[in-house]
């Protein structure tokens, strides 16, 4: 399935305005089963891919937070999926090292005494990222009250980049 028109042009228009050279491919597919949309970023690989929630048509989508509910729109639900996935094409991950185990003295099958090993952990959900995923959802007009019940649902640093400027 193409994506809609909408959303090209809203991966341009970003990638424009960002001064980005380059428009990451988008594929786009419709979901059997979920009301809400969900996507995919493919770093190095310079491709995002939506996965739209099952209505079709500019209806309201409920949500609840707490006691507090709402409704968005297909389009402003779909967008909001589009631009956090945008926010990580533009956002480089951030590497860390880190040291498996919980403590305690490692030994090899010899009993001697090894370090702990080590691997890489990739933070794809990084403050960087947060604060550039606020920043499009402000620039293009994502129902703010809808965004932090959305992504505070998936994620907690979620909140603290949107507090930063609310």
């Amino acid at each position: 399935m193409t994506a809609p028109q909408w959303a090209q042009d809203l991966v341009l228009r970003v990638a424009l305005d960002e001064g980005s050279d380059d428009v990451p491919e988008m594929t786009w597919h419709r979901s059997k089963r979920s009301v809400f949309s969900s996507g995919r970023t493919w770093y190095g690989e310079n491709r995002i891919h939506v996965t739209a929630g099952t209505q079709r048509r500019q209806t309201q989508i409920p949500y609840r937070s707490g006691k507090r509910t709402g409704q968005v729109s297909v389009r402003a639900e779909q967008k909001l999926v589009l631009l956090h996935e945008i926010a990580h094409w533009l956002t480089p991950v951030e590497k860390q090292t880190i040291t498996y185990g919980r403590g305690g003295v490692w030994v090899d099958q010899d009993g001697n005494k090894v370090e702990a090993p080590t691997g890489t952990r990739y933070l794809s959900h990084s403050p960087a990222f947060w604060d550039t995923a606020w920043r499009l959802y402000r620039t293009y007009k994502v129902p703010l009250t809808y965004a932090k019940v959305r992504e505070g649902n998936y994620r907690k640093g979620a909140l603290i980049a949107a507090r930063k400027r609310s």
